[in-house]
């Protein structure tokens, strides 16, 4: 009886290290993705404070070669 014991011991051990290092890893993964969507976050920002002053300044240009903002007359 006192092996069967040990052996669950020794089972639960090795399942509680596995389990803390899925944990580690998930946590290390969320701390990337919350990082990554800040930055995100901060792009877009930039992005749209940018296309709403070409009212302001003038068109915006996009990678694509094409522009937005007010028609101008004479184009």
């Amino acid at each position: 009886m006192v092996q069967a014991t040990t052996d669950e011991g020794r089972d639960a051990l090795l399942k509680e290290a596995t389990l803390q290092e899925q944990l580690d890893r998930l946590r290390a993964e969320n701390e990337r993705l919350r990082r990554e969507n800040r930055d995100l976050r901060t792009a877009l920002a930039a992005y749209v404070d940018r296309a709403s002053s070409a009212a302001l300044f003038g068109p915006l240009e996009l990678s694509a070669g094409t522009s937005v903002g007010p028609r101008r007359r004479g184009w």
